[in-house]
């Protein structure tokens, strides 16, 4: 199966997603950033409900996300490189595009690490594995 059809990105961030939670965690940190800095996105919808193709299983997805899942971004403003897995997003987006930490903390302050073991009982205790 060949990559989803319409317009593919070259600049900004690519999101490749569809409506789950963790789909949702990273479109909205997505949209913030865009009202706070300007920062441009897509998203190409990756329909992982499609059991007769499966999109996410293709060799073009898994070369961005080796496990096939959703959400990967891909930063065409750093030279296309894929992120996968909603922490390491969420932490890549604000390390990146953050520089005024309206959405996240300084690396340095007791405030991040606090927000890292949140992120980790989040990821490791509440949601779906």
């Amino acid at each position: 199966m060949a990559q989803p059809t319409g317009v593919a990105s070259k600049s900004g961030i690519q999101l490749f997603t569809t409506g789950t939670p963790n789909g949702f965690k990273v479109s909205i940190l997505l949209e913030e950033l865009k009202e706070a800095y300007g920062k441009d996105y897509s998203v190409k919808s990756i329909d992982i409900f499609d059991n007769d193709n499966k999109p996410q299983k293709q060799p073009w997805y898994t070369a961005l996300n080796p496990n096939g899942r959703i959400p990967t971004i891909v930063d065409h403003d750093r030279g296309g490189f894929a992120v996968f897995e909603t922490t390491a997003i969420l932490a890549y987006l604000t390390r990146h595009y953050d520089p005024d930490h309206k959405f996240s903390f300084p690396v340095d302050s007791d405030d991040y690490s606090v927000c890292e073991q949140w992120l980790a009982w989040n990821h490791g205790g509440l949601t779906p594995m």
